[in-house]
């Protein structure tokens, strides 16, 4: 009885032991987890705070270029003697068009041809005269760096008249392309003719000096329309010149 009594009672204790074992390794796995969750967390945290870190840096730099830009804006100001521009200002001249670089009304664009001088010293200017199979006065929208309608008539029935003549691809709608010839010529309207007195009407250009504008209105001209190396540009330079040395 005795030792059967002993082995129960190690059983139990065995029993016990091998009981309180579970319930400690139980309560290891849940410690570690917690702390498995609670790095989670801090890491997030941690990135959470470095990301807030580089967001306030960026806000800062904006904010510095924008204090440096507004500075030197102001000092651009006071040297040149004006108020600060309102940032309503600052929008609306950026939202402005450029100014056309046309030139106004009597006044003409800078010569192109240049005078030479002869033997005797004397300056020479070219004799304008018209080339044949040229055309170039006769493309009538050349583009934005020559006077528009507008810029060159004081009456509106000539803006009217100019505007009308005027077609889809910018050339007269009476030039004749495969010809390269007016086919009104003998009707053209006044502008058309290259006078002293219509370059005196329209740019008010001296008749002393009626041969070295026109000659250069035709050389911007037919630049703008066939080139700096065409062949146009060259017919017309002899022509001018070989009248010149006559």
């Amino acid at each position: 009885m005795g030792e059967e009594e002993g082995g129960r009672r190690r059983g139990r204790g065995g029993a016990g032991g091998s009981g309180r074992g579970d319930g400690g390794g139980s309560d290891g796995g849940r410690g570690k987890r917690k702390r498995k969750g609670r790095k989670e967390e801090e890491g997030k945290e941690e990135a959470a705070a470095t990301a807030a870190r580089a967001n306030l840096q960026q806000e800062q730099v904006q904010i510095c270029n924008t204090i440096v830009l507004i500075q030197y804006l102001k000092a651009a100001v006071v040297v040149a003697g004006q108020s600060p521009p309102s940032f309503a200002g600052m929008r609306a001249a950026a939202s402005k068009r450029p100014p056309s670089q046309t030139p106004k009304r009597n006044q003409r664009q800078k010569a192109t041809t240049i005078t030479t001088q002869g033997f005797g010293g004397k300056k020479k200017d070219p004799v304008w005269q018209c080339v044949q199979n040229c055309g170039a006065c006769c493309k009538l929208d050349k583009g934005p760096t020559f006077p528009s309608p507008d810029e060159i008539f004081d009456d509106p029935s000539d803006i009217q008249l100019y505007k009308s003549l005027v077609g889809e691809d910018g050339w007269c709608i009476h030039y004749d392309k495969s010809s390269r010839k007016c086919s009104i010529y003998a009707e053209r309207p006044y502008f058309c003719r290259v006078e002293p007195e219509i370059f005196n009407t329209l740019y008010g250009i001296d008749k002393k000096k009626f041969n070295k504008e026109a000659c250069s209105c035709c050389v911007d001209t037919i630049k703008a329309v066939y080139g700096t190396e065409s062949e146009e540009l060259e017919k017309f330079n002899h022509a001018v010149w070989s009248s010149s040395s006559r």
